[in-house]
């Protein structure tokens, strides 16, 4: 992997997100675009429902990607203990 500040992206993330009870999705995400920009569509709870997917652009995307590690400890500590 080339040193982009990415590297936490390995097999400990997946270990991590299994433990919070997270799984494959049902339905994957999309490409599409908005605007001449692309976009990404997530399923929310990985199920199909075209009111309530996740849709990003590219920007927001970096974002995300940037703080993963973040978004991972709040889903923890905001799960009831029963959950995790």
């Amino acid at each position: 992997m080339t040193d982009n500040g990415l590297e936490f992206l390995d097999s400990d993330l997946l270990i991590r997100l299994s433990d919070l009870g997270l799984s494959a999705p049902e339905v994957p995400p999309t490409i599409g675009e908005y605007k001449n920009h692309p976009t990404l569509t997530l399923p929310t709870n990985g199920r199909a429902n075209k009111y309530r997917d996740l849709s990003f652009g590219l920007s927001k995307a970096k974002t995300i990607l940037m703080y993963l590690p973040e978004i991972i400890e709040f889903v923890e500590s905001s799960m009831p203990n029963s959950e995790v």
